[in-house]
C-alpha cells in the first residue's frame, strides 16, 4: 500500500536527529546553518544514501532542547512536496494536526517548511520543493 499522507508529490528528503552539539568531526563550521526562527543549528550528513539532519538547540527555549532532555534523539521525517499548502490540507484529511504554518527556513535557502503531528505517527516536516530547479 502506498499511502499518500502528504500528496502524490511527497518524497522523503531527510531524517532529523537531535544532538547536543554538532561534532566538528562530521561537519565543518561553514556547513552548519543557524536558524533563529526554529531556534536551532543544523548540518546535513549522508549515511548510506540517506540524508541525516543533525539538529543542535540554540538555547533552552529550543524544542530540540526538550527532546534531548527526554532522551529522544529521533525528531522527525521530512518530506519534500510540490505545494506545501496542498500537502497541509492532505495531511489534515489524514488526522494530522498542523503545529506550524509555513515559514522560511535558513537551512533550505528560505524555502518554506511546515510542521505536522499525528498522535500515532509523530512529528513530520514538510519542505516545499525548489521550483527553480
Amino acid at each position: 500500500m502506498n499511502l499518500q499522507l502528504f500528496g502524490p508529490s511527497a518524497k522523503l528528503h531527510h531524517i532529523g536527529l537531535a544532538v547536543n552539539q554538532i561534532d566538528s568531526q562530521y561537519l565543518d563550521q561553514e556547513e552548519i546553518t543557524e536558524d533563529p526562527i526554529q531556534r536551532v543549528k543544523v548540518g546535513f550528513v549522508s549515511i548510506a544514501d540517506a540524508s541525516i539532519e543533525l539538529i543542535q538547540p540554540l538555547n533552552d527555549q529550543s524544542p530540540i532542547h526538550n527532546s534531548l532532555k527526554k532522551g529522544n534523539k529521533f525528531v522527525h521525517l521530512c518530506f519534500e512536496v510540490d505545494d506545501i499548502h496542498e500537502s497541509l490540507s492532505c495531511a489534515e484529511s489524514h488526522q494530522f494536526k498542523v503545529i506550524q504554518q509555513p515559514v522560511p527556513a535558513a537551512a533550505f535557502a528560505n524555502r518554506k517548511i511546515a510542521w505536522v503531528y499525528h498522535r500515532e505517527w509523530g512529528l513530520f516536516e514538510l519542505l516545499e520543493r525548489d521550483r527553480t530547479i
